[in-house]
């Protein structure tokens, strides 16, 4: 009896002796609850900073949109999510940078705008712009040189509109331009010559239009042209005798259109055919080595008369041959 006495006034003791104060538990507690507070604030600001499609639409950019907005007749159907109260960088047709909030691209075709581009609009505000199409919208009036400001642009597309007057010189102040489409507007006076500055350009469209005069020879100077159209327009000037479409990627076959031209230089492409016709050629030199496709069997009738062709082409062939 003596024994279990003692061992219990001896636990009793420890206890005690080792009770944690309730002080100190609470300060434990406190800090417990203050770390899990700040592991969970630095998990969503991180998760924030982190996410890529975040946007911070700049008050500056969003007025602009909705100022360029506002410049067309009140009846015509923006998108809806075009309004102050939501970010610029998710309305339809708009893109943004995902850091600076800067607008990039902004693309409403077949939206009927039924009005014209101003001079002064506030489209030519963004001055981050890359993309830019408003095909198809129905504009009217002329393209304002304006349009030439907006010099970080890659593509302009105003394609399908009934766009009048001359194509604005300043749009070769766009030199980082790679695709022009102005296509099916009423747009008259020459092709202008600056367009030739336009050293990144790979599509040019200008087809059904207006347009006069010659195709100025500074087209020549767009190395990086993997498409032009002028179909449909007014056009003149002598016929093309000297084409010379050597080292490209060009494939397919060789156009008929060549027999009519005297000298063709089609060398280091990739060509595998010609397109048969029965006109009779013109030409007197003809270059078409290191197009590995081609064979002499491969030669239409109306190239079997040039022999000094022939041999050249056959020279050729055999020299890379071995």
């Amino acid at each position: 009896m003596f024994m279990r006495t003692s061992e219990a006034y001896n636990n009793i003791t420890h206890y005690l002796r080792h009770k944690p104060k309730k002080r100190d538990m609470m300060i434990r507690n406190h800090c417990y609850c203050f770390s899990g507070v700040i592991t969970i604030f630095f998990s969503i600001l991180f998760r924030t900073l982190a996410s890529p499609t975040l946007h911070f639409c700049r008050h500056d950019q969003r007025d602009a949109l909705l100022e360029f907005r506002d410049e067309f007749p009140k009846d015509k159907t923006f998108p809806s999510s075009w309004n102050r109260s939501s970010d610029c960088c998710f309305w339809e047709g708009v893109k943004c940078n995902d850091k600076s909030g800067q607008v990039l691209s902004l693309n409403i075709h077949d939206t009927f705008l039924n009005g014209s581009l101003k001079t002064n609009s506030s489209l030519f505000r963004l001055q981050y712009l890359r993309h830019l199409n408003l095909y198809n919208c129905n504009l009217q009036g002329r393209i304002p040189s304006s349009l030439g400001t907006l010099s970080r642009l890659t593509l302009v597309d105003l394609s399908s509109n009934n766009l009048v007057g001359e194509i604005p010189t300043s749009i070769s102040n766009l030199n980082r331009l790679r695709y022009l489409s102005l296509w099916g507007n009423a747009l008259i006076g020459v092709i202008p010559s600056s367009l030739g500055n336009l050293s990144h350009l790979e599509r040019l469209e200008l087809d059904s239009n207006h347009l006069v005069g010659e195709v100025p020879a500074s087209i020549g100077n767009l190395y990086q042209l993997k498409v032009m159209s002028l179909s449909y327009n007014n056009l003149s000037g002598t016929n093309l005798l000297h084409l010379d479409l050597s080292n490209n990627m060009l494939e397919g076959q060789v156009p008929a259109c060549v027999w009519s031209m005297w000298t063709v230089a089609l060398s280091h492409n990739s060509f595998s055919s010609f397109e048969n016709s029965s006109q009779e050629t013109l030409i007197i030199e003809l270059e078409l080595n290191s197009n590995f496709s081609l064979t002499l069997l491969l030669l239409p009738h109306a190239l079997r008369p040039l022999q000094a062709a022939v041999m050249y082409l056959r020279k050729q062939y055999n020299d890379e041959r071995r």
